[in-house]
C-alpha cells in the first residue's frame, strides 16, 4: 500500500494526464460492473465493491464529477436495493471529493445532502440524518428560497427524522408546511 501510494503520487505529479486517463479507464470498468445488475434484487457484494472502486477511481480522475455521478447514476438503484452501507461509503468518498472540488450546481449540493441523509436515516443514524437534512434545507433556502415546490420534499424528510427521534411537535409543523406544496 505504501509503495502504491508513492507510485501514484509520483505519477500524479510527473504524468498527470496519464494518471487521470488510467483512473478514468478504471472508473469506467468498475462503473460498468456496478451498473450491471438487471434489477435491485440482483445487487450484491460484488456490485458494492465495484461501486466503491468506481467512486475511488472517479475521485482520482475527475473529483468534480463524483457527486453528480453518484446521485444520477447509482443512488436510486442502490438505495432501493437496501445497499446502504456501500452507499454511505460512496457518499463519504464523494463528500471528501466535494470539499476539494465543490459542486458548481447548487441543486447538486442540496440533493447530495438530502440523499445522503436518506441513507443515514435508513441505517438508523438519525442525528447525522437530521444534520444533513437541515443543511439541505438551509442550502435550498439560500439557493432557491423557501417557496420552491421541491422544498416540500426536504421538509417532509426532515419531519420524518424529527418524528422518529421524539420531536413530534416540530415534525407536525414541518409536515404542515410541506402540505402547502403537496
Amino acid at each position: 500500500a505504501v509503495m502504491r501510494t508513492g507510485l501514484q503520487a509520483r505519477e500524479r505529479d510527473e504524468r498527470a494526464e496519464l494518471f487521470r486517463e488510467v483512473h478514468l479507464w478504471l472508473f469506467n470498468r468498475y462503473d460498468a460492473q456496478a451498473g450491471s445488475a438487471e434489477s435491485t434484487s440482483d445487487i450484491g457484494e460484488a456490485h458494492d465493491r465495484a461501486l466503491l472502486a468506481a467512486a475511488e477511481h472517479l475521485a482520482a480522475s475527475d473529483a468534480t464529477r463524483l457527486p453528480s455521478w453518484l446521485l444520477q447514476q447509482r443512488w436510486k438503484k442502490y438505495y432501493d436495493a437496501g445497499r446502504w452501507r456501500a452507499l454511505s461509503i460512496a457518499f463519504d468518498k464523494a463528500s471528501c471529493a466535494a470539499e476539494t472540488s465543490p459542486a458548481s450546481d447548487p441543486a447538486d449540493a442540496v440533493w447530495f445532502d438530502h440523499h445522503r441523509a436518506h441513507v443515514c436515516q435508513s441505517m438508523g443514524r438519525y442525528e447525522e440524518a437530521l444534520e444533513l437534512y437541515s443543511r439541505a434545507q438551509t442550502n435550498h433556502e439560500a439557493a432557491f428560497g423557501d417557496r420552491h415546490p421541491e422544498y416540500a420534499t426536504i421538509l417532509h424528510a426532515l419531519g420524518d427524522v424529527l418524528r422518529v427521534t421524539g420531536r413530534e411537535a416540530e415534525a407536525q409543523a414541518l409536515y404542515a408546511d410541506a402540505l402547502k406544496f403537496y
